[in-house]
């Protein structure tokens, strides 16, 4: 839907985002009453293939080798996914450090016909410019389209590394970035492992579902925490006299919701490989196969536009 008119480089003053937001709100009127599915996802997460493999299909890939530098040595040799034709994509290429696409980039698949959109990464490491423009992005998107729901693409390396850190950060980033309903919310969103499968041992839906609970748990406790303190001191500003039964049920189904939503986020991640491949373990292959993640999405809840904003202010 979109051109690359603007590389990662060009993108580095709120002079040159606001030239390229006037260019997107021109063209986003095409997603008008329509049904999106945005994937919000970190920079190197493979959202990008992910995309091109769901809408164009698996045939659209192939597995290329490239030489990579190594800290001064003979470079090494690495297996990446590249496209076979460079018309159907979503902008291959992107690093874990560097956005070369900016511009948002929209397409149907033909069966499904779900309208999916492709946006730059979160947690970029180029600079905090495009958080701000990823938010604006969204709000657009909020303004044409009728509904949206959402996958929440991660990398292995992301539940891994640090106890999860990464992982944590992006869906504090997703919720930063989207405020409405917990449990639609929740419902809206199907979170995928889509990067480092074939070959991993530790690519066990199983396996990863327990340790994200684990690193995430740590999330829901620290916002419970937070909810039931605020509650407590707003109550006895506001009234001068301890919790009644009924502040303390209120806070109770707020709790309920927070824990509900990281229960809900964790229970629903899948293995999705781009090329379809097999990822087996000791019970079985576990990976979620391109048609039946296409139902799934099909099947996942709408979150009506009306009922969910992202910050920075009203329209």
């Amino acid at each position: 839907m979109f051109g690359k008119i603007l590389q990662s480089k060009d993108a580095s003053s709120l002079m040159d985002l606001a030239r390229v937001l006037m260019h997107v709100e021109d063209s986003l009127g095409a997603l008008k009453d329509q049904d999106v599915v945005l994937p919000l996802g970190n920079t190197g997460c493979g959202k990008s293939t992910m995309l091109t493999s769901l809408i164009y299909g698996p045939a659209a890939l192939a597995v290329t080798t490239q030489d990579v530098a190594n800290s001064g040595r003979r470079a090494k040799k690495i297996k990446v996914i590249s496209h076979k034709d460079q018309r159907d994509n979503f902008g291959i290429g992107h690093s874990e450090s560097e956005i070369r696409t900016l511009l948002p980039d929209f397409a149907q698949e033909s069966t499904s016909k779900i309208t999916f959109g492709d946006i730059a990464g979160l947690n970029d490491a180029t600079g905090p410019l495009y958080g701000i423009y990823n938010v604006f992005i969204l709000k657009l998107v909020l303004r044409y389209a009728r509904s949206l729901r959402f996958l929440v693409p991660m990398s292995l390396s992301q539940i891994k590394e640090s106890r999860g850190t990464q992982a944590r950060k992006q869906l504090a980033a997703v919720k930063a970035m989207i405020s409405g309903d917990y449990a639609q919310l929740a419902a809206s969103i199907q979170p995928l492992i889509t990067r480092g499968l074939p070959g991993d041992d530790e690519a066990d839906i199983d396996l990863i579902r327990g340790t994200l609970g684990s690193q995430f748990q740590n999330d829901a406790d620290a916002e419970i925490g937070l909810t039931r303190r605020s509650t407590d001191v707003q109550v006895r500003f506001d009234n001068d006299q301890d919790a009644t039964d009924e502040d303390s049920k209120r806070v109770d189904a707020k709790v309920q919701r927070i824990q509900t939503f990281y229960d809900t986020f964790v229970a629903g991640f899948e293995l999705f490989d781009p090329l379809d491949r097999a990822i087996p373990n000791a019970d079985d292959d576990q990976a979620i196969k391109r048609a039946e993640l296409l139902e799934k999405i099909l099947n996942t809840p709408r979150l009506e536009t009306s009922n969910v904003t992202a910050p920075l202010g009203e329209e």
